[in-house]
């Protein structure tokens, strides 16, 4: 039985994809694998994989036609984690937007792809979101959108290039925060930077100094 669990719950697939081994994926999927079962997380074999960051497995399961938009028990899509997971390679992603996955769908905090991408200042993603048609000015619950995010992350390149996509730098959160005002405070957010490590689980980056900071208020002033 290609779907039989383990003493620990674990399923094959599951096991297969954490290991790379897109020979053994192929056999479970000929089987009959059921390729929509999820781990106590929630988590498909297709959002495993794009967790992984392997683009061989992600189109092996595209091509079986798993859901690539089912979302796990924190809201994260196979999208959403493999934005947050990316460093330099973007093939995951590239493989997802291709195969035209939802770039909006949002997380339990109602943040989506594009403001993971912002706040980590990946600018080649954020291009790529916006190439693909994102919303750009989505608004979380709170109201932020990425431009604000970045701004208060202090992410100068992300935000240049988010004003460039003509991004709406007036809108304004739920407490009437607007990005200006969020990067003229001069540190980084700490309730942005808290959503980026414990939530998305960025890598730590080095926090941005004053003049990021500055370098953000000044193209927010002259966009």
């Amino acid at each position: 039985d290609p779907n039989l669990r383990d003493t620990a719950g674990v399923r094959p697939m599951e096991v297969a994809v954490s290991r790379g081994r897109v020979e053994v994926v192929s056999v479970l999927l000929e089987a009959g694998c059921d390729k929509e079962d999820v781990d106590n997380q929630g988590r498909t074999a297709l959002i495993i994989a794009a967790h992984r960051q392997n683009p061989e497995i992600v189109r092996a399961l595209l091509g079986a036609g798993c859901n690539m938009n089912h979302a796990d028990n924190n809201g994260l899509t196979p999208l959403r984690m493999a934005c947050a997971r990316t460093v330099d390679d973007v093939q995951v992603v590239e493989v997802l937007l291709q195969a035209r996955c939802d770039a909006d769908l949002p997380d339990k905090l109602g943040q989506t792809a594009l403001m993971v991408a912002a706040v980590d200042n990946n600018v080649q993603l954020v291009r790529m979101l916006l190439e693909a048609g994102c919303d750009k000015d989505h608004s979380d619950f709170s109201g932020q959108t990425a431009l604000m995010l970045a701004s208060g992350a202090g992410r100068a390149e992300a935000v240049r290039r988010l004003l460039a996509a003509k991004c709406d730098k007036n809108a304004s959160d739920s407490n009437g925060q607007t990005a200006l005002s969020m990067a003229s405070q001069g540190t980084p957010n700490k309730e942005i930077e808290s959503i980026a490590y414990r939530i998305w689980r960025l890598p730590k980056a080095p926090l941005p100094s004053a003049a990021c900071f500055a370098q953000v208020k000044q193209l927010l002033n002259t966009f």
